[in-house]
């Protein structure tokens, strides 16, 4: 199910996906003591949001019993790479004599 079927469904589920969809871009955390409803309503449809949230930012959808978190998938790999390369001993022609 996508986005746009979910908002143009029941006045009730298009007031709630309008709600998270602004709590999300707003805050990349939303827990579940925030909106108990709210919350279970994002992890009834969450597939539908993971695919809005990839297909239009990029931004990858993360859930646990908890919270729900969106990652920017180029800030992981710039850190994923910022780590290896601090990990990575620098060798310089000084290192071989």
């Amino acid at each position: 199910m996508k986005i746009e079927e979910l908002i143009d469904g029941g006045e009730q589920t298009a007031q709630n996906v309008r709600a998270l969809l602004n709590i999300h871009l707003k805050s990349p955390y939303f827990y579940k003591t925030d909106d108990r409803r709210q919350f279970l309503v994002l992890t009834r449809y969450k597939r539908a949001f993971e695919a809005f949230f990839n297909k239009f930012f990029g931004w990858l959808l993360v859930m646990d019993a908890k919270c729900a978190r969106l990652l920017k998938l180029e800030m992981c790999l710039c850190a994923r790479q910022h780590r290896t390369k601090r990990n990575t001993p620098h060798v310089t022609g000084k290192s071989f004599l």
